[in-house]
């Protein structure tokens, strides 16, 4: 995983970054690891984004999750491109725990609306999208499940078998991410950089989130005064 510690200066402890910036935007060619599990019958993850409107390798991207080529142990957010040569604004999002959850009870949505911010809650049996529930189902099935890979941020998919599946990989602009377990925030994403090197730094303990491939870097957005 490509974290890098936090630097210490001496004395009263500068900031860990050079600077935050407004966003930092994916080109379809990062990818973050965050290292850690999503547990559906604890957990509530907050992603604030801007999704482009560009084709990535493929018909979909994939701006966060975690999932079995069989979709089992699913937590995902990502787009459909549904028509081949065409744009759509289909998003998908998923938390389940295997592939034969009534289809009824299981949660998951497609919506064919702009979105900036989705929360994904099993824990409440319910999504949330720019504010508004847009999914809630009472009665989920399947019961409580770990992610079978950790959670990645601007690619659905973990890698398998020691492989990178990368028809997922997404392009937007990210803002903040906020991850809650049993109450408690573990994950307050912000995107800032060292020197011309963008990262994700978690305010909550301190890491920065680089990307995993490190051949392309992120674009900066304008830093924040």
């Amino acid at each position: 995983m490509n974290i890098i510690q936090m630097r210490r200066g001496m004395g009263q402890k500068p900031l860990p970054y050079d600077s935050r910036v407004e966003y930092i935007y994916s080109t379809g060619a990062q990818w973050v690891n965050l290292g850690e599990y999503f547990y559906s019958d604890t957990d509530v993850i907050s992603l604030t984004f801007n999704p482009a409107d560009t084709r990535h390798s493929g018909h979909t991207q994939g701006w966060l999750g975690s999932r079995q080529a069989n979709a089992s142990e699913s937590i995902l957010f990502l787009r459909e491109w549904l028509t081949t040569g065409s744009l759509s604004k289909m998003s998908a999002a998923d938390c389940v725990k295997n592939a034969t959850e009534t289809v009824s009870k299981r949660l998951s949505i497609d919506i064919n609306i702009d979105i900036n911010q989705v929360i994904i809650s099993r824990l409440n049996k319910r999504f949330l999208m720019n504010g508004n529930i847009v999914a809630e189902k009472l009665n989920v099935d399947g019961g409580s499940f770990r992610s079978v890979y950790p959670m990645s941020i601007f690619r659905a998919l973990s890698p398998a078998g020691g492989s990178v599946n990368d028809w997922a990989w997404a392009t937007c602009h990210f803002y903040n991410f906020k991850w809650w377990r049993n109450g408690s925030i573990i994950f307050d994403l912000i995107p800032v950089r060292i020197g011309t090197t963008g990262y994700l730094y978690n305010q909550i303990d301190g890491r920065f989130f680089g990307d995993e491939v490190g051949t392309t870097p992120f674009v900066l957005g304008p830093d924040v005064r």
